[in-house]
Parts: structure tokens; sequence; C-alpha cells
């Protein structure tokens, strides 16, 4: 079966970084241009722009047990609280850019950061 992502996207040259498959019928994409989409029971819900800056790339997604959903994006390191972006402080100064490429949940709940120069617990 294929899919297709909604018309929100905004454009058909979109780049979809991530895809986190749950085994019960969910389905997260992240984009280049800064698109959360999920999909579950054969419908889309999407957030745009929700976070600081808006627009920003969201290299990698990653979905923890009981729900909460992190996203590794151009401007650091974010969880989807609800409708809404909660950013994480950065653990080095505030100027400079911590560009996160993955998120891993560890079997112990501990998250793993892997961010341009550099790797976070």
């Amino acid at each position: 079966m294929w899919l297709t992502l909604p018309e929100s996207l905004g454009s058909p040259t979109y780049t979809v970084n991530d895809i986190v498959a749950l085994g019960y019928g969910i389905l997260w994409v992240s984009t280049q241009s800064g698109q959360l989409t999920y999909y579950q029971d054969g419908k889309w819900r999407s957030w745009y722009e929700l976070m600081e800056g808006g627009g920003t790339a969201i290299y990698d997604i990653e979905v923890a047990d009981d729900g909460r959903v992190w996203a590794g994006t151009w401007d650091g390191l974010f969880q989807l609280q609800g409708d809404q972006w909660a950013p994480f402080p950065k653990p080095v100064a505030e100027s400079i850019q911590l560009s996160v490429k993955t998120v891993h949940l560890d079997q112990r709940g501990g998250l793993w950061v892997g961010a341009k120069y550099d790797l976070y617990y």
C-alpha cells in the first residue's frame, strides 16, 4: 500500500527526513521543511511551524512508549506537548547553534542526542 502525504505539506517537492512506524498502526513522518505528520486509521494530522523560528528542518523523531514525541531539528531539541512544541535547554552556550541530527531513547529511558559536533545524554 502506498500512502500519500497530506496536501497541507504545501508542495509535492517536500523531503521526508524520518519515519517512525509503531506496531499498532501509527506512523510519524518528519520533513525537511519542518512538518511533523501523524497517520492513524486512514487520517493524517500535521504540525507545522510550531517550533521556535518556524519551518525548521526536523531531522529525526523518537516516540517513547508513553507517547512522548521528541524532534531533533536544525534549531535544537524539542518535545511535542499537546499541540505545542517545547524547546529543551541547550547543553551548550546559547550562542552556539545546536543542530540536532538524531535522537534515540535507550532501554532505560535515557535520551541520546546526536548534534553537530557532539553527542549528549
